[in-house]
């Protein structure tokens, strides 16, 4: 482990030596803008997020809770208004991503920045549960490693795996079919504990909310417009169809779409 002094500031931590060196070819391959998507990974409870802010700020120490998004929106706006070199924290990635639909919005929408975000040689990381939901592009083509934690006994956290372009590209093929990490990684390591460190914990759980309930929001109102629509198709089928025969089509009981139909007119 290796002891830092971020200078300028009051902060200071420790680090893995053998991922700090990592991430300092980051800091050397994003200033002559390459890629700099770094994917987070890890079942939950197991610190992504405390890493995740570690990582920031190792690579921007101007990082604070402005750099943290939960949203499609939110990181539009923080990639529009960032200055070059920041470091922009997609905290709970799949937040944004929670079907299969709204995940590939997601990454079409990355793609559509990458040449901002190159231009701007910002640091992207993306925190979620398991990086076998990405897709190929960005699993394997555009991010620079996997950071994987994890906890070796079910109770112990600050340990992780972390994986290269290359070992993670083994990784996805061997691993997407069951969600399980075969692959040998470059290294192991530790990190410390330093949740709220680098930003107000009341103010990142009210951000977190805040987010939480906008997206739910979203989802409700796109439940909202479909319902109507599809009450009026069951209508119209009904006037050629029993509720028995919708009901094998559908894979719903009669009762269940007579109840749709007749109950929900408003």
């Amino acid at each position: 482990m290796v002891k830092f002094q971020i200078q300028g500031t009051d902060k200071q931590y420790y680090m893995n030596a053998t991922l700090a060196a990592n991430l300092d070819i980051l800091k050397k391959a994003v200033a002559k803008k390459w890629d700099g998507f770094i994917m987070i990974d890890g079942i939950e409870g197991s610190a992504k997020t405390t890493l995740a802010s570690t990582i920031a700020y190792y690579l921007d120490n101007n990082y604070n809770l402005d750099n943290v998004v939960f949203t499609q929106d939110q990181f539009n706006e923080t990639v529009d208004n960032a200055r070059p070199g920041t470091v922009i924290h997609w905290d709970e990635f799949i937040f944004g991503g929670l079907s299969t639909e709204a995940l590939n919005k997601v990454q079409n929408m990355l793609i559509k920045k990458i040449t901002t975000i190159r231009k701007k040689r910002l640091y992207i990381l993306l925190v979620m549960p398991w990086f076998f939901m990405m897709r190929p592009y960005f699993a394997i083509g555009r991010s620079r490693c996997l950071i994987h934690t994890y906890t070796p006994d079910g109770i112990t956290r600050g340990v992780f795996k972390f994986y290269s372009f290359i070992k993670k590209q083994k990784l996805y093929h061997t691993g997407k079919k069951e969600y399980q990490y075969y692959t040998k990684p470059d290294f192991i390591g530790n990190f410390t504990d330093t949740f709220g460190r680098f930003w107000n914990e009341k103010d990142y759980d009210s951000k977190k909310e805040k987010a939480i309930k906008e997206l739910t929001k979203e989802q409700d109102k796109k439940k909202d417009i479909w319902k109507p629509r599809v009450i009026t198709l069951l209508r119209y089928i009904k006037e050629n169809h029993s509720y028995s025969q919708i009901g094998k089509i559908l894979k719903m009981s009669k009762g269940q779409i007579q109840d749709l139909v007749v109950n929900s007119s408003s």
